[in-house]
């Protein structure tokens, strides 16, 4: 399942795995839905940090400590981005 979450004044879908990226590890993944220019972000986290919980049971403050790790991910599709913003997310 995902979550809601507002992070840098943008809305993204947060998304927590139930597999293993690599032992040990699990992606978050967080979807831009506010602005197709930003695209992805993706952070692995220990496979304990988060046990036994879905995306919608993460609080605001761990997703803001996890999304200030996250990564870009991948490029966006929207022809309208420009060039200089494509995965420019920076954290609060």
């Amino acid at each position: 399942m995902a979550r809601k979450y507002v992070g840098n004044e943008l809305e993204w879908r947060v998304i927590l795995s139930d597999r293993e990226s690599r032992p040990g590890m699990v992606p978050v993944v967080f979807h831009c839905t506010s602005n197709t220019s930003f695209g992805w972000r993706v952070a692995e986290v220990p496979v304990e940090r988060f046990a036994g919980k879905r995306a919608e049971d993460l609080t605001d403050e761990e997703l803001d400590t996890v999304f200030a790790e996250a990564q870009p991910f991948g490029a966006p599709r929207d022809p309208k981005a420009s060039e200089s913003a494509i995965g420019h997310t920076p954290t609060r």
